[in-house]
Formats: structure tokens, C-alpha cells, sequence
């Protein structure tokens, strides 16, 4: 599929509609559009969702009558979608012969047609024909690079609220070999990380972003972009690297910053909080802890250092063979030497399923897949000092 099919068909600009817009007529709707956007149709959960394309990367949606205001972009074979205060959602596209179908996560397809456009019209809605709601983002996403050791810089996705001092500040370390690419959709940002875990998950952002909490989610550095290594997550310069990016988040905030790492990536959290002894940290988030196995173990790291609060949050069948449950309360032991708090949250449920291609450490209840939104909320009341689960069961 040539990308310019989709791109250079849609030469026209859709430009005076607010966030949110009520049509009078859909009929005079349909037909004041007809020709003048790609077109898309889909059901959701038996719900008809219609939306409609323009060449400047404005997206409306339409549903029931009420339309909604998004930014759209194709990102080599992905179509992104990105609406205010959601996560961007990228799908990739595939097609023949001018009709394309969008498939999802699971595999199952949604019929999507791009029609013809007429070159050279405007989109010239009846004046007076629709009634705006504006509605604005209360998250600003902004890509940011700072230098850090000699010749290498290090980027970071700040996801922050737009009017209010945050209620903490946390620095995410994406799973698995830490490398995560970020491609702005309008004002948004689509994040790709393979086998990335719940640091990438969109309903992760979303949940704690709405609670007035800033995420700065790490790229890998410029010396290390195809992938972490265990040892450099545990080296001095990673810790470097780490210092000035919290540096420069407790110069914008004003408070001390947590550090999230999951899988893999808790290598990072533990070993930079004990290079730097806790300078500036507020607390330790450690999702599905690397215990054992060729990765090595948190446990490996000098112990005893370690003094702020820490959080474990671990699935009970975990089948990644770097991180059973049954050595998570090794793991907690482990911090309780010196932190003042350690707490666990045992993960039970959801769905076990995996993609054919990901691994034992990659998908289902590794990542918490069906659990997320609950395991989510659960590690945001916890950076809110809120009370949280000892369990988290599919029942909750």
C-alpha cells in the first residue's frame, strides 16, 4: 500500500469546528461534507461510529448525532488517532484497491473506506448550522532532549497538567530493552515501544494524568538506542543520565520525583536509586520485579540502601521465568532492610491470553493485561498517599 494514496488524496482543509459540535440536520450534515473528506465507518461495542478525515489532520467523529473534534496522521503503516485528555491510538492499516481495513489489537478487522476528493473545494459549512462546545486538553504532552554526558543527550515525553501544580511527578522506564519512539499526532504524542508493558499502556497515562499527576516517559539514551542492557541500567552513567532529568523535574515542579520501571526496566529504578541514595526520589514503583534468570535480579544491587517507599505490584501467575511470583516476597524483604515502606499488591485475573509472537515475559498476565485500568488506579492512589489493595482480583 503507497502511503500517498491516503495522503495526497486529502488535499483539503476542514477548519472552523470546535471540540465538541451538535448538528442541526444530519442530512445537511452528510451532504455540506460529501466529497470533501476520507471517510471512515466502524461499530464499537454495536455502536456506529463514523468519522471523517480532512488534509490538515483535523478529525470529527460522529456518534449518535454529536460530533467530536480529534487530529489524525499516518505514521509509515499506522493510522493515529488522537482526541483531548486521551492517549493517542495508533492501528496499522492494511488494504488493496482503495478500500483499507484497520486491524486491532486482537486481530479482528474494521472496514474503513478513503473516497475520492474533489480537488480544490473547501469545506464550507451553513453559517449558524452548528453550535460549538469547545472543549480543551487539562494535559500538555511536550517532547523534550537535555543534554547529559558528554555527547549524549536523552529525551523524555512530559505528560503534565496544563493549569495545576502536579500531585507528584513520575519518571517511567519503558519494559523490556527500554527503547521508546514518540511521533507527534497534532498536539499529541503516539508512543512505540515494543513489549513495552504497562508504562506504554494508554489507559496507564490516562488514569493517572486525570488525577493531576506528570509522567516524563524516558527514551533510551542517544548511546544506547537499540536497547538496555542490564549493566548499563545499573551504571553510573545511567544514573548520570537519570540525575538530570530529575533535576530538571524538581526545578519545574518543585517536589521529588518516583521512579516506575517494570520488568526489565525495575532494573533502572532500583539501581539509580541506589547510585544516587535516594537524592531527590519521593518513592520506588516496581511492576512484574526481575528476581532471577539471565537478566539477573534486583536482589544483585547493594542492599540496605534504599530508604524511601517502595511499591511492588506483581501478578500471582506471572509466567515470565525472570520474574515468579513466588520470589516477590524475597523481593520485598529485600527492600524492607531500609525503606520505611514497602508495599505489594498481588495481581490476580484477567486475561492470560498472549500474541503469538511475545514470549513468557511479554503480554497477558505479565503485562496485567485485562487488569490494567484496575492496577492502574491502584499505583495512583498510591503516589496520592490514598489507601490501596493488598489484592487485586477481576472481581473488584
Amino acid at each position: 500500500m503507497k502511503k500517498s494514496s491516503l495522503l495526497f488524496s486529502l488535499l483539503l482543509l476542514l477548519s472552523g469546528i470546535s471540540s465538541f459540535v451538535y448538528a442541526t440536520d444530519m442530512d445537511e450534515f452528510r451532504e455540506a461534507i460529501s466529497g470533501k473528506t476520507a471517510y471512515l465507518h466502524h461499530k464499537k461495542k454495536d455502536i456506529d461510529i463514523s468519522r471523517y478525515f480532512a488534509a490538515d489532520g483535523t478529525m470529527i467523529q460522529e456518534n449518535d448525532g454529536e460530533f467530536r473534534r480529534g487530529q489524525w496522521s499516518i505514521e509509515d503503516d499506522r493510522l493515529c488517532i488522537a482526541f483531548p485528555d486521551k492517549p493517542v491510538v495508533c492501528r496499522k492499516i492494511k488494504g488493496s484497491d482503495g478500500d483499507y481495513a484497520i486491524a486491532n489489537r486482537n486481530g479482528r478487522k474494521r472496514m474503513v473506506i478513503f473516497e475520492a476528493i474533489e480537488e480544490g473545494n473547501t469545506l464550507e459549512l451553513p453559517e449558524g448550522f452548528m453550535a460549538a462546545k469547545k472543549e480543551k486538553s487539562s494535559i500538555r504532552e511536550e517532547l523534550f532532549t537535555i543534554d547529559t554526558r558528554e555527547g549524549v543527550t536523552q529525551s523524555f515525553l512530559l505528560m503534565e497538567p496544563v493549569d495545576k501544580k502536579p500531585a507528584a511527578v513520575v519518571l517511567v522506564y519503558v519494559g523490556h530493552d527500554g527503547v521508546a519512539e514518540f511521533r507527534k499526532v497534532g498536539d499529541r504524542y503516539a508512543i512505540t515501544s515494543f513489549n513495552g508493558g504497562l508504562p506504554t499502556h494508554g489507559k496507564f497515562h490516562k488514569i493517572l494524568t486525570r488525577r493531576k499527576i506528570a509522567l516524563a516517559i524516558l527514551a533510551a539514551p542517544s548511546d544506547y538506542e537499540t536497547g538496555l542492557t542490564t549493566e548499563f541500567r545499573e551504571s553510573k552513567e545511567s544514573a548520570e543520565d537519570a540525575a538530570k532529568v530529575i533535576a530538571f523535574l524538581k526545578k519545574r515542579y518543585g517536589q521529588k520525583v518516583y521512579l516506575y520501571g517494570h520488568c526489565r526496566s525495575t532494573f533502572s529504578p532500583a539501581a539509580v536509586a541506589t547510585n544516587l541514595k535516594n537524592r531527590d526520589l519521593a518513592g520506588v514503583i516496581l511492576s512484574s520485579t526481575r528476581s532471577q534468570g539471565r537478566y539477573g535480579s534486583v536482589m544483585e544491587l547493594p542492599k540496605g540502601v534504599i530508604n524511601v517507599p517502595v511499591l511492588l505490584v506483581h501478578h500471582v501467575d506471572d509466567p515470565c521465568d525472570g520474574t515468579p511470583y513466588e520470589n516477590i516476597h524475597k523481593v520485598k524483604k529485600f527492600y524492607e532492610a531500609s525503606s520505611p515502606d514497602v508495599k505489594l499488591i498481588t495481581v490476580r485475573g484477567g486475561d492470560g491470553s498472549r500474541p503469538g509472537k511475545l514470549k513468557s515475559c511479554g503480554g497477558g498476565h505479565h503485562v496485567f493485561k485485562g487488569q490494567q485500568e484496575l492496577v492502574s488506579r491502584a499505583i495512583r492512589d498510591w503516589l496520592l498517599k490514598l489507601p490501596v489493595p493488598s489484592e487485586i482480583n477481576e472481581e473488584d
